[in-house]
């Protein structure tokens, strides 16, 4: 379980002594408390991929957030298990995801212009399977209409896109006020596949505030790319395929306002 603004215990994703420390010192005297059941699965039958549970409970204001192999968000009350809300994103159940149907969590953060009580105020990130970037009000399960177009983002705008070959997993990076997402592509599938790119986002808006290599420069003046200096190439049928991956959660380093990203 995580106990902060994304996976890991800390933006270090636990990888401090005392964070190991503790949990092996209290491992042993765990007992069950409650049990709940997302009831979404699937055995692989008929046109849908097997489904596996592979999320990290995200715990934040006496709320605990999971998401589901269907990449549904549901919120639970940490002592009694009772769900709150649920929030569907409404996938295609029977996409060609070559990581089947799964989901590994889900981020936040907390908009600290607003004050308590007002919509979005703290929101909750998650990027689906069919490359979607969605924003959810953490009271309410409800999308934030004020974050890109009613509470998404289409991830597809990149070259060689191809539904379900091209998709995210994992919960997105949060530095500051911006959202970090990467991206994953099946593996051993073919030579020419999609590219691998990682792209932050106004965690406000929804804007587009920087973006990774092999991105086309149209996608924002350079002018605003203040955070991300990284000028692409010159885009064109020289580009060589990049069918490369940035698919886990990529923890931002403690002290300075960069992301370390994992390339498959």
């Amino acid at each position: 379980m995580t106990n902060g603004p994304s996976m890991g215990t800390t933006q270090e994703a636990c990888a401090t002594p005392l964070c190991r420390k503790s949990i092996a010192e209290n491992v042993a005297s765990l007992k069950v408390a409650w049990t709940f059941h997302t009831g979404d699965i699937s055995d692989g039958k008929g046109s849908r991929k097997r489904s596996g549970f592979e999320s990290t409970p995200l715990m934040v204001d006496s709320t605990l957030y999971v998401t589901t192999p269907f990449n549904r968000v549901i919120a639970l009350d940490p002592e009694t298990g009772v769900q709150r809300w649920a929030y569907d994103p409404k996938i295609a159940l029977d996409g060609d995801y070559g990581d089947g149907l799964v989901n590994r969590g889900v981020s936040t953060w907390l908009d600290p212009t607003r004050p308590a009580g007002q919509p979005c105020r703290r929101r909750i990130f998650e990027v689906t399977q069919d490359a979607r970037l969605v924003a959810i009000d953490a009271a309410t399960g409800s999308p934030c209409a004020d974050f890109g177009k009613t509470g998404q983002v289409s991830l597809r705008e990149v070259s060689g896109y191809h539904a379900g070959w091209y998709h995210m997993t994992s919960p997105p990076a949060i530095i500051d006020d911006l959202v970090i997402v990467g991206s994953a592509i099946d593996d051993n599938h073919r030579a020419d596949m999609a590219r691998g790119v990682v792209r932050a986002y106004d965690a406000r808006t929804g804007a587009c505030d920087g973006v990774g290599i092999l991105c086309p420069p149209i996608v924002l003046p350079m002018a605003k790319r203040s955070r991300f200096a990284v000028a692409p190439p010159t885009p064109g049928p020289s580009w060589p395929s990049t069918p490369s991956a940035i698919w886990s959660s990529s923890p931002p380093a403690a002290q300075v306002p960069i992301t370390l990203a994992d390339s498959a």
